[in-house]
Formats: structure tokens, C-alpha cells, sequence
């Protein structure tokens, strides 16, 4: 009987610390914590993706370039970047990649945020609720409500410290072995961007400047001007031709860069979360095992009987003196 007391004073106690939130205040330095290395990675995550996306945008407009060119009265028209199409292909598929990430740190900050106000001040007490109305009425014995009730509290647990766990593994992780890369192709990928935005501005700059008409002079002195203007432009496209070889050999090493930044987040947003989530569950495959279940009813139901029988046996014995 003395035992069934003091278990039942620890979990009115138990009960009230998280209904007060006297716990959570206690953790707050790791909710603090867990909450800044989530919304670091959010946005990291955003930030690649909008750079995924206007890389993808900028070598969309490189691909579809058309320079169109009059010089000396000549019309003549370039065309370049179709030997990109793989590479935009690829950035648009990482793109769709970092969506995902985006997106599963965003779902992520929403169950972490409902886990620290719900977690422990409403789901636990509840399943101490339970687990105490089943000890001390054994009427609700058929309906297994210690094992129930433990099961809640279990996964109250886990609601509460999952995601504030998740982002910090994933920070530790990231510090320690890929924020390097990280930072690597980042940098080849804003450098390679505003290589493509000058040359965009660049061909917009010569093809306005190839059909600005020649003011009205004398005869050879317009024949003069469009002659040196076919002499500069043709400078200046192979001054072109030329950065745009430069993008392109750039352009050509990014595909490591992009899988390097598309593993990474891939890793920190779902593998690492999936794999906590599995090795709790196989951690909790006990609890909510049904055969453990029993057991655990079983034990609450032999101990209950055995305290009304010595119960019974001192009053009989009470009775006979």
C-alpha cells in the first residue's frame, strides 16, 4: 500500500511540474537552442534553393540569347548557349530537391514548435491521468489503462525533445563535417551567376549598339563610321566568345558542386531525420509491443491483488483477536 502511495504522489507531482510548465522553463535553453539551429538550416535551405532557381533562370536567358547584329547596314544574327541544356537541367532537378528540404524543415519547425507547447504540459499529464486512474480503480482494469497511459507519456516524451534533437545532430553535424562544402560550392555558384548576369548585360549592350543608326553626314564619312563599327563589334564579339567559354567551362564543374550541396540537404532534412525516427521507434517497438504491453498490466494487476489480499488478511486477522 505504501508503495501504490508513493507511486501515485510522484505522478500527481510529475503531473503537475509539466502542467505548470515548470519543465519546460527548465529546458528552455535547449529549446533556444534546438529552435536557432532549425532556423539556420531553413535559411540555408531557402537561400540555396532562390540561388537554384536564378541560376536556373539566368542560364534559361543565356540559352535563348540571340544577338542581333547590323553592322554596315548588314543584319546578321548569333546564337549561343544551347550547349548548357544539361547543365540547366540538372541545377532545375536540384532545384526541386532543395523544395523538399525547404519544405521538410518548415514541417519540422511546425511539430517542434506544437511538440514544446503541447508535449509535455498537455500529452503527458494526460497519460499520467491515466496510468493513476488504473492503478488505484481496478474496475477500469480491462481497459489497460497503466499501459495506455504509459504509452502516452512515452510518446509525449518524444514529441516534445524529437525535432529540438534533429537540429541539433544536424548542426553538430554540419560544424564539423560539411558546412566546407557547403560554403565551397556556394561561393563557385554566386561566382558562376554573375559571370552569366555581366554577359547577359553585355549582349543587350552590344546588340543596342549594333543598330544605332549613323548620323547624317556625307557619303564616305558614313561609310567610314559603320566600318569602324563593324571593326568594334566584331572586337567585342569575340571578346564575347570568349567569356562565354569561360561560363561555360565553369558551368561544366558545377555538377559536383550541386550534388555536394543536394546530398548535404538531402542528408540534414530527411535521412537524418528518418533515421532518429526509426531508431525510436525500434527504441519504443518495446513499449508498444503488445506482449510488453501485457506484461506491464499483468505486473500493475499482481501487485494491485496482492495488496488486497494482505489488505483482506489483516482485517481477518483484526477480526479473530
Amino acid at each position: 500500500m505504501i508503495k501504490k502511495v508513493c507511486i501515485s504522489v510522484f505522478i500527481v507531482l510529475l503531473a503537475i511540474l509539466c502542467f505548470t510548465s515548470v519543465i519546460d522553463r527548465q529546458m528552455s535553453a535547449f529549446d533556444a537552442k534546438g529552435q536557432e539551429n532549425l532556423n539556420k538550416n531553413l535559411k540555408n535551405a531557402s537561400y540555396t534553393f532562390l540561388t537554384f532557381r536564378l541560376m536556373n533562370a539566368s542560364i534559361s536567358l543565356l540559352q535563348g540569347t540571340r544577338i542581333q547584329l547590323q553592322p554596315a547596314g548588314v543584319g546578321v544574327t548569333i546564337a549561343i548557349g544551347e550547349a548548357l541544356d544539361a547543365v540547366n537541367d540538372l541545377i532545375e532537378q536540384c532545384s526541386w530537391v532543395m523544395l523538399v528540404s525547404v519544405t521538410s524543415l518548415g514541417i519540422q519547425r511546425i511539430l517542434m514548435e506544437i511538440g514544446a507547447a503541447w508535449g509535455l504540459k498537455y500529452i503527458l499529464p494526460f497519460g499520467l491521468l491515466l496510468i493513476l486512474t488504473g492503478i488505484w480503480i481496478a474496475a477500469l482494469e480491462r481497459f489497460r489503462l497503466v499501459s495506455t497511459g504509459f504509452k502516452i507519456v512515452v510518446a509525449a516524451i518524444i514529441i516534445r525533445f524529437l525535432f529540438q534533437g534533429v537540429a541539433v545532430v544536424c548542426s553538430q553535424l554540419d560544424e564539423r563535417f560539411m558546412a566546407k562544402y557547403h560554403a565551397e560550392a556556394m561561393l563557385q555558384l554566386e561566382a558562376v551567376k554573375k559571370d552569366i548576369d555581366e554577359f547577359n548585360i553585355l549582349t543587350e549592350e552590344i546588340t543596342e549598339a549594333s543598330g544605332e543608326g549613323v548620323e547624317e553626314k556625307g557619303w564616305f564619312s558614313r561609310q567610314w563610321d559603320r566600318t569602324k563599327d563593324f571593326v568594334n563589334l566584331n572586337t567585342k564579339i569575340d571578346g564575347l566568345k570568349i567569356k562565354f567559354d569561360e561560363i561555360k567551362e565553369k558551368l561544366l564543374k558545377l555538377p559536383d558542386y550541386l550534388i555536394d550541396l543536394a546530398t548535404i540537404f538531402i542528408l540534414q532534412t530527411i535521412l537524418i531525420p528518418i533515421a532518429m525516427l526509426w531508431f525510436l521507434k525500434k527504441l519504443l517497438s518495446y513499449f508498444f509491443d503488445v506482449a510488453a504491453a501485457q506484461t506491464i498490466e499483468q505486473k500493475v494487476s499482481g501487485t494491485m491483488k496482492g495488496l488486497h489480499q494482505k489488505l483482506d488478511m489483516r482485517q481477518y486477522q483484526g477480526k479473530t483477536q
